[in-house]
């Protein structure tokens, strides 16, 4: 379904409404795009209108945090535990692997695209990866990486870049690439915080700045809840 935060429009749904609606994706003609969403990403895209459109254009948003999850109104704990535990994620692996999809990773260094088939490998250890690419190797040029990837010809597409280029990546080249869902990934897989105590504490003030930030902005627009 469609809602409003913060003044943005984002088409997001629960994780198993999510999953159905990813599987709608497959093969439906056209690459569809989806994204996690969580309150610093929407916090920093209120105030910018460029972020705001890539994020309206986004297929399918996914909760990142049980913040956001909380501000479109769901406050059962199954549904919030749900979201801390990325079961969207473990279920996509899963089905990635019985339905043998072609997968393509995608991040910022190849480092760091070593590192995510790690982390999705400790979740799914069947997973087949096709290929994988890390967008340092093209600085000026995306179109190369583009071609690269629909060489490949994957159904899916996993990618974790930081937060706002890899949305903005996502928003301008998925039109060009073949396949079926392009996923955007959090920096943390699963969970929200490490268990270190000054994450705690800063995830904490963080939730605050959202809430209050939220507060203000319906009574300010009432209209926009």
């Amino acid at each position: 379904m469609s809602i409003r935060l913060l003044g943005i429009m984002i088409k997001a749904m629960g994780t198993q409404g999510a999953l159905k609606k990813t599987a709608d994706f497959m093969g439906s003609g056209g690459l569809r795009t989806i994204a996690y969403v969580s309150m610093d990403k929407l916090m920093q895209a209120s105030e910018n209108a460029e972020e705001k459109e890539w994020w309206e254009d986004v297929d399918l948003a996914l909760y990142g945090d049980k913040e956001v999850l909380k501000a479109a109104g769901v406050t059962s704990q199954s549904r919030i535990r749900e979201v801390e535990e990325n079961v969207y994620l473990r279920a996509l692996l899963k089905r990635i692997v019985k339905n043998h999809y072609e997968t393509f990773l995608l991040a910022d260094t190849e480092e760091n695209v070593r590192l995510l088939e790690e982390e999705l490998r400790e979740l799914e250890g069947s997973l087949t990866v096709t290929g994988r690419d890390a967008t340092e190797r093209y600085t000026q040029a995306k179109e190369s990486l583009i071609n690269n990837i629909n060489v490949v010809a994957p159904r899916v597409i996993l990618s974790r870049i930081p937060y706002p280029e890899g949305i903005s990546l996502m928003y301008q080249y998925h039109r060009y690439l073949n396949g079926d869902i392009w996923v955007a990934l959090p920096q943390i897989l699963i969970g929200e915080y490490t268990d270190r105590w000054y994450s705690r504490i800063l995830y904490g003030l963080r939730s605050r700045l959202f809430r209050k930030k939220l507060s203000s902005f319906n009574r300010q627009s009432p209209s926009s809840k």
